[in-house]
């Protein structure tokens, strides 16, 4: 039996619980409906949650959904790239565990179907996949480690980008099999590296030594080798500022600025 979520409509929802609260023998009983209706009532006028509650008619996009999703007509542009810049950071972590959740069943629905394989990678990891002790109820670390140890034989890959790789889930870092290491200040973050090393390669190498901006370590080898990046076409909105160009050149006039 597939588990398989059931579409309902927010407002046979907010029918139900009233229908259920005129049933009740007691007026006090009420206060925990009254409690959820409100809070119902409180996302719907949030304007964050306007995709969700619109009032627009229910119709049936899930096709478009993964065709847009898993790139199943690519037209040349294989990768997706999804923006949570938008959504409202205390659900960014159930979207993020939906969508691999959706990925990692996709996946598994579709083995003999000629399906290309899935690499789905997760930029500042350490916010969806935290060791146990630093977040215990974190609701994507179950799937994303369900993907690092099911997901190869259904065709799914995981990649974790962050910059504080010893905050990682430990289960889902032990099946990485590819490690690649860029420029890292921080000791617990290089001794975390230093253990990911082949015991050859430990004694050779070691991720403290500064690499030039492009380059990363990869430590997968007897002998570890360093590897580079070309410059890429466009910088992302996070890049660094050039704080020199935005200081006045000698001879210009310079204004006084007072800060209350």
């Amino acid at each position: 039996m597939v588990d398989s979520p059931v579409p309902y409509l927010m407002s046979d929802l907010l029918a139900a619980l009233q229908s259920m609260m005129g049933k009740l023998d007691k007026p006090e009983k009420a206060a925990p409906f009254l409690k959820l209706k409100a809070r119902i009532e409180e996302l719907k006028s949030d304007p964050r949650y306007a995709f969700m509650f619109s009032g627009m008619l229910v119709s049936d996009s899930f096709v478009e959904v993964l065709n847009r999703f898993f790139r199943l007509r690519d037209d040349g542009k294989p990768i997706a790239i999804v923006d949570l810049s938008g959504v409202p950071s205390d659900i960014v972590k159930l979207v993020v565990g939906v969508l691999c959740r959706l990925a990692f069943d996709f996946a598994q629905w579709s083995m003999n179907v000629g399906r290309p394989p899935l690499v789905i990678v997760c930029e500042e990891a350490h916010r969806y996949v935290p060791a146990l002790h630093l977040d215990e109820n974190n609701v994507t670390r179950g799937i994303l480690e369900r993907i690092a140890k099911e997901g190869r034989k259904y065709g799914v890959c995981l990649g974790l980008v962050s910059q504080r790789p010893s905050d990682l889930s430990e289960s889902v870092l032990s099946q990485c099999g590819t490690v690649l290491s860029m420029r890292m200040n921080n000791e617990r973050d290089q001794n975390f590296v230093r253990a990911a090393m082949p015991e050859g390669a430990r004694s050779s190498s070691t991720p403290s030594r500064p690499c030039a901006t492009g380059n990363a370590l990869s430590p997968e080898r007897a002998w570890p080798c360093r590897c580079g990046w070309r410059s890429i076409l466009w910088n992302p909105s996070g890049d660094r500022p050039r704080m020199t160009r935005s200081l006045p050149k000698p001879g210009a006039s310079r204004r006084s600025s007072m800060v209350s």
